[in-house]
């Protein structure tokens, strides 16, 4: 019984890219990204008004004032890196997708 060869075009034999995984980022993360910030807008604002009064400065609370302020950003620091690497891994997922009517 004679074999027969199969021949395959090279371009089915190279694996396919697979696509990263979609991690969507809710909206309701962001808005609560925006509350948060908001809170502490207000908080660090509300401190410096009571520093501007005379009898109630004091370098504890300045010392306060500058954690919170230090801690905003922190918090925005480490926020942001973790949604900027989600969003950086959707863009790319939605890149190798390709435009809606070409083949890839």
């Amino acid at each position: 019984m004679a074999t027969r060869k199969v021949n395959r075009s090279i371009h089915l034999a190279q694996p396919q890219p697979q696509l990263p995984e979609l991690m969507p980022v809710r909206a309701n993360v962001y808005c609560t990204l925006g509350e948060l910030n908001t809170g502490l807008e207000q908080a660090i604002e509300s401190l410096e008004k009571l520093v501007k009064i005379k009898y109630l400065s004091s370098d504890g609370l300045r010392g306060i004032l500058n954690r919170l302020s230090l801690l905003r950003a922190e918090v925005n620091r480490e926020l942001i890196a973790v949604l900027g690497e989600r969003e950086a891994a959707n863009a790319k997922h939605f890149e190798l997708c390709g435009e809606p009517g070409t083949s890839r």
